[in-house]
């Protein structure tokens, strides 16, 4: 694979100079990888907010076009013009994604505001729920419902953009923080940033359509409002001059405190748009809220109406009594049975001044039914008819006028149970782990422990899965469970943060102890926006409802389509190809997969070759190495010469390996102890070797060694390894990759030494593939400190399998060895 380098190496010049060489472009490729995370990243943040047509959001893309390519361009030139295929393949999605940007900035520019009779106000991305359901009901039942317009969500995200919101959100989240305890400095921006001109004259020109109207309700409309309703605020009795000022003051609910504590374990809550609802106050004589089910025993055959005399505000709120009447579904409206309320006072607009007032009931009212059998049975028809149009048990708000005409004024679904509000924990619930957040929301569940792919393929539906990092292979099982937590940290830009967020399956990650803190079975509650873990059921509620997961549509359009999706999980499927890239995304981690592959090959292909420009470490381990350095690896003030100590290398892997190396608890050593079969066995093999393609037992060792880049390629005893590792402080670039290979022992007490490896490179983290005696391990995008942990851990385990194949009889004596190994007992590879 790697001839290019002999062909392209001008005379005289060594083969470590080919290694620097493609090191800098591994260099420049990596550099490219973790811009291009972190900006789809942010892509993904904007287009919660905003649509493919934004300038923004093109600039983003275009960015995110143009990087990627050089990306393909810095891996065609580490492999010696290798990735034509790929080249190809962002030629096709570069070609389809311009083509959709170029459509959406020609289009029109989304409209501001919208009559409730535009067919575009029943869009909910547009109008959001209520006045969506509105606008729909109108259709259905015209005389029913008031006449009105709604200033849409592309205005709320124009406002947004003045108070530069988008980007103080982004710095909250990339600093770590939650969003609820940032509510008040976020609703001051909106409530300071001056109002766009725009938005001002698109609701003075809509209020001019109605000119009878002296009072104005104007309400909230938020994207998803429907599941938690009574959160944003209501202002009524508005004048029409200050209709721009209560827009914004609604608007600025969306970061009411209330508000963001509801949904501080949703995933996109600071971020979900909101619309304005505007609508002719209607002067009551009575109003209140009607179900079309009981909300207690759905099966019944009633209906649940509530009323009061005046507006209802306060009996939307629960802060007034109000009457009661339980009515028949079928014929519809027959009360049967009333529970009057003494209705002392009542909620009305003010005639001096905007805003509403508690006027007293007449005497002779108050212990009067507030809505006589007709009304009530018009409002049953008016229920079921809803009820029938939108295929589902209806909560709705009602008011009733001064002629006696019934009004509605809100149609949702009902919450059929208790009600579910979110609340902190529960205080019996102890907090079981602290990390880092890596994907925001809730989830409650069983724990399942999983140290392999097999275990991570088993696990049940509804699962809390723990494993030691969260990498792309989690795909597998992100449909199904519903929480995750990691031991290890990781980026929230790396591909294994973009699938938890395309699930929108709640994590946890940098959970140090988690093993040990859980067990199989355990019930927890991970709140991904916090980065906690608590035991037992913090949150009763989720019981009764679906994960968020699973009650949203997937995020959608081309941008995500062609840009942001990650379809390419698995490295080591068939499909893990450049024909498979459906996207960007995918392009972006083959071309990291394939430019770690071509390193690991390189080296491997350095150290069959002669290097002249190398030292020889000195060092009392038998590993007989020669180092080259290809920049920066070894100290500047190393004596020159031939050789160098392990304490000159400055190299992060290699210290970090060396740790692990040097431990004072392994044995680098002859094995003091054999098992007789076990020795016999290497004799015998000794003479009749099976390596194949394996370097032959003179081949020198090769270190190569930089800043932040190791490449090993060392014989131990019989046995072959190979170790390319990238660590630094950028966790998206951090790679390791190991291969052990070989030995002297037959074939069977080799596979047995695999099947050991296999075990405790799984239970340390690593993605493992054993092939008989041949063991392929990896660990991606872990933290600095994780990363160095898994060398050192790997400088033991070199040390203690060097000759293995004479200890391992069986199975039961490859577990054995294992627990050993992952208890610290190293003394027994002795």
């Amino acid at each position: 694979m790697f001839e290019w380098l002999r062909r392209r190496r001008p005379a005289g010049e060594g083969e470590g100079v080919g290694f620097r060489r493609a090191y800098e472009s591994f260099r420049r490729l990596l550099g490219r990888n973790a811009e291009l995370l972190s900006a789809m990243a942010d892509l993904e943040a904007d287009l919660r907010r905003e649509g493919p047509g934004d300038p923004r959001v093109r600039a983003r893309v275009l960015r995110v076009l143009a990087t990627s390519l050089a990306l393909v361009r810095d891996l065609h030139e580490l492999t010696g013009g290798r990735a034509e295929d790929l080249l190809a393949v962002h030629r096709r999605l570069d070609e389809q994604v311009r083509a959709q940007l170029a459509a959406a900035a020609s289009a029109a520019p989304p409209r501001l505001v919208l009559e409730l009779d535009d067919p575009a106000a029943r869009r909910r991305d547009r109008a959001g729920d209520k006045a969506a359901n509105l606008a729909e009901l109108a259709v259905v039942l015209p005389a029913a419902v008031p006449s009105g317009f709604v200033a849409t969500t592309a205005a709320y995200r124009r406002l947004c953009a003045a108070a530069d919101l988008p980007e103080r959100v982004r710095r909250l989240g990339r600093a770590g923080e939650v969003v609820a305890e940032h509510a008040d400095e976020l609703r001051a921006a909106l409530e300071k940033a001056p109002l766009p001109a725009v938005i001002e004259a698109a609701l003075g020109a809509a209020a001019q359509a109605f000119p009878d109207v002296r009072r104005w309700a104007v309400r909230s409309s938020g994207v998803g409002e429907e599941a938690f309703a009574g959160q944003f605020d209501t202002l009524l009795g508005v004048p029409p001059p200050e209709l721009a000022a209560a827009f914004r003051a609604v608007a600025a609910s969306r970061f009411s405190d209330r508000a963001l504590a509801r949904e501080s374990g949703d995933d996109d809550a600071p971020e979900t748009p909101m619309a304005v609802l505007f609508m002719p106050m209607i002067d009551a004589r009575a109003a209140g809220v009607l179900y079309t089910r009981d909300p207690h025993e759905v099966e019944a055959p009633t209906m649940w109406l509530s009323s009061a005399f005046g507006l209802g505000a306060d009996v939307v709120g629960g802060r007034a009594p109000a009457d009661l009447f339980i009515v028949s579904r079928a014929p519809a409206g027959e009360v049967m049975e009333r529970r009057l309320a003494p209705k002392e006072t009542a909620l009305a607009s003010r005639t001096d001044a905007a805003g509403v007032a508690r006027v007293p009931v007449p005497e002779a009212e108050r212990a009067a039914p507030s809505l006589d059998d007709d009304a009530i049975r018009r409002l049953a028809e008016l229920g079921l008819a809803a009820e029938r149009h939108f295929g589902a048990p209806q909560d709705i708000e009602w008011a009733q006028d001064p002629g006696g005409r019934l009004w509605l004024l809100q149609s949702r679904p009902l919450v059929l149970g208790r009600r579910a509000v979110r609340r902190p924990p529960a205080t019996d619930s102890p907090l079981k782990l602290r990390g880092r957040p890596l994907a925001s929301g809730r989830g409650m569940g069983a724990v399942r422990l999983a140290h392999t792919l097999a275990e991570i393929d088993s696990t049940p539906a509804g699962a809390v899965l723990v494993v030691r990092q969260a990498t792309p292979e989690l795909a597998r099982c992100l449909g199904r469970i519903a929480a995750l937590i990691a031991e290890a940290g990781s980026s929230p830009q790396s591909h294994a943060a973009a699938l938890l967020r395309q699930a929108r399956v709640p994590a946890v990650c940098d959970a140090a102890g988690a093993f040990a803190a859980l067990t199989d079975g355990d019930v927890v509650g991970v709140d991904g926006t916090r980065g906690e873990v608590y035991a037992g059921v913090p949150w009763p509620e989720l019981r009764s409802r679906r994960r968020d997961a699973a009650s949203r549509p997937p995020a959608s359009g081309f941008v995500h389509d062609l840009v942001l999706r990650l379809t390419l999980v698995d490295a080591s499927a068939a499909s893990f190809r450049a024909a498979s890239c459906a996207s960007i995304h995918d392009i972006v981690r083959l071309v990291h997969e394939r430019a770690l592959t071509a390193m690991f090959e390189l080296g491997d292909r350095s150290a069959r070759g002669r290097g002249r420009a190398t030292r020889r470490l000195e060092s009392a381990i038998p590993l007989d190495l020669e180092v080259l350095d290809l920049g920066g690896g070894v100290a500047p003030g190393a004596p020159p010469g031939r050789r160098v100590g392990p304490d000159q290398i400055v190299s992060v892997p290699f210290r970090a390996l060396w740790r692990g190396v040097v431990d004072p608890r392994v044995s680098w050593a002859g094995r003091r102890t054999v098992d007789a079969a076990g020795f016999f066995s290497v004799m015998q093999n000794t003479v009749m070797q099976e390596l194949g393609a394996m370097r032959r037992l003179g081949d020198r060792n090769y270190l190569v060694v930089a800043p932040e880049y190791l490449n090993l390629n060392a014989r131990l005893a019989y046995h072959y390894a190979m170790l390319d590792a990238v660590v630094g402080d950028a966790p998206d670039n951090n790679s390791i990759s190991f291969r052990f290979a070989g030995g002297g022992a037959g074939r069977a007490r080799r596979d047995l030494r695999g099947r050991f490896l296999a075990q405790v490179l799984g239970a340390l983290g690593f993605g493992v593939d054993r092939r008989g005696d041949l063991v392929n391990a990896w660990l991606r995008a872990a933290t600095r400190a994780a990363s160095e942990e898994a060398l050192a851990q790997l400088g033991r385990l070199m040390a203690c399998a060097r000759q293995l194949d004479m200890l391992l009889g069986d199975e039961g004596a490859v577990v054995e060895r294992a627990r050993s190994f992952l208890a610290g007992d190293y003394a027994r590879f002795g």
